[in-house]
């Protein structure tokens, strides 16, 4: 039976969800039990004896002779669905795998396909199960499984009510055609410069498999892991992140032992790479890792540059967010739906540039629009002089009772702010549409590929575009 082909139970029922454990395995005929625990546990009232559906795995109840071990290594599941309301969910444990998958989660955006690599990066995957934000996105892992919570460990290459499975090579031609907007791996070494070694260990040479194709060919690149291994204990206390044993082995070091992720073609690149640890972010800057992010908690001096076998720089640092320390979900998906344009529009007053990231933002209501034109007021108004403009959209969405209006604001704001704008998305129906619309408005109507190209029309002379 293909994923096309499978019965209504065993799709996701938005407010009424059997645990995405259940899938893990291939659909059996419901005798009356399963049928009676479905109606009890999961409000299921529609399968009857006779249907199509999955085994429940672990403690609601296997086939003879197996166990719950797939179940177990979905994050700490919790032991009975009725004590955490319908389905399985995630225990609230927080440990540092979980720190590390939810600080990667908060960079997931709306409408994105995401790879998630072996180890580590699985948890985004039961991040984003916790949180409920499958919909909004699309995980993938790189043997062919698209969509659904991809398993790890021995599983890996599998997933949990998936969309769809293609060949491995087809999978790679997507990769390789830069279809993933974002990309979650693993790193065991990390340099000053942002290289990254995943692919050998002392003496052990696995190789780098599907890992060079997917970080070089992502728009976006999240690295995660522990900022040391072997042996590290944290605790949080209070909302604070407490170190109580260091790990043996440092991650960051002088030089990787073998370049499986090149910072510098990154730099040249101008690719979006953050290095994601229990304790700090660091960002892939010009000169090298550049630290922006700590978790509460955390002595910048004594728990991480005094670990470092080098000096990274260190922009306008931050916290981690609060939330992702504590017990309950975090609420990423309102995030997700929420425009937050004040946190998309940045000037630059050096190039007196104004860069607005739309990048999955979806547009749904006239609210939304009065939030984005008092946004642009706010921080273009007081200036006293007109700007110029990179807007990036990617994965950019108006409904349709808006789009009008939506086009509209753009040509009010280019007429009253601009001196000149660049506008691009990788998407080229997104480019056909948007310049089309433009374009009866009378307005800067060509949409460029990529943001390089964008920033190069800026610097341009007039006619040479």
């Amino acid at each position: 039976m293909g994923p096309s082909e499978q019965p209504d139970v065993l799709r996701p029922h938005h407010d009424r969800l059997l645990p995405e454990a259940a899938f893990e395995t291939a659909p059996v005929v419901a005798p009356p039990a399963l049928v009676e625990r479905l109606h009890h546990d999961f409000d299921h009232d529609d399968v009857v004896p006779g249907d199509l559906v999955p085994v429940l795995p672990g403690p609601f109840g296997r086939s003879a002779g197996e166990g719950g071990e797939a179940a177990e290594a979905l994050g700490q599941l919790a032991p009975d669905g009725r004590e955490t309301g319908r389905g399985l969910r995630p225990a609230v444990v927080v440990d540092e795998k979980k720190i590390v998958a939810r600080r990667a989660a908060l960079e997931l955006m709306p409408n994105s396909v995401v790879n998630l690599g072996i180890g580590m990066p699985d948890a985004v995957g039961l991040v984003a199960n916790e949180e409920r934000v499958h919909d909004l996105i699309t995980l993938t892992v790189d043997p062919g499984v698209i969509g659904g919570v991809p398993l790890g460990g021995l599983d890996f290459g599998a997933a949990l009510n998936f969309s769809a499975m293609i060949d491995h090579p087809n999978q790679f031609d997507f990769i390789d055609g830069s279809g993933l907007d974002m990309a979650c791996l693993g790193f065991a070494e990390c340099d000053g410069v942002g290289n990254i070694n995943a692919s050998r260990f002392a003496k052990r040479v696995p190789g780098c498999g599907g890992f060079i194709n997917i970080s070089q060919n992502s728009k976006k690149v999240v690295f995660v892991g522990t900022f040391t291994s072997g042996g590290l204990e944290i605790r949080i206390e209070g909302g604070r992140l407490v170190i109580v044993q260091e790990g043996r082995f440092p991650k960051f070091v002088e030089t990787v032992a073998q370049v499986t992720y090149s910072g510098r073609v990154g730099v040249e690149r101008d690719q979006d790479v953050l290095y994601v640890t229990e304790r700090c972010v660091f960002r892939l800057a010009p000169e090298g890792l550049q630290l922006c992010e700590i978790a509460p908690g955390v002595d910048v001096e004594r728990d991480i540059l005094a670990r470092l076998p080098f000096t990274p720089a260190i922009g306008r640092l931050q916290a981690m967010d609060a939330a992702i320390f504590r017990p309950e979900p975090m609420g990423l998906r309102a995030r997700m739906l929420d425009i937050h344009i004040e946190d998309r529009l940045t000037y630059d007053p050096d190039t007196n540039t104004v860069f607005m990231n739309y990048a999955g933002m979806r547009v749904r209501t006239q609210e939304d629009l009065d939030r984005i034109r008092d946004a642009v007021d706010g921080l273009l108004g007081p200036l006293g002089r007109r700007v110029y403009s990179i807007v990036n959209y990617d994965r950019f969405e108006a409904d349709t009772e808006v789009m009008d209006a939506y086009l509209d604001l753009i040509r009010y704001v280019e007429e009253r702010y601009y001196l000149k704008v660049s506008r691009y998305t990788n998407s080229g129906f997104m480019r056909l549409k948007l310049g089309k619309e433009l374009e009866k408005r009378k307005v800067s109507s060509h949409v460029y590929e990529t943001r390089r190209e964008a920033a190069e029309n800026l610097t341009s002379t007039p006619g040479s575009m």
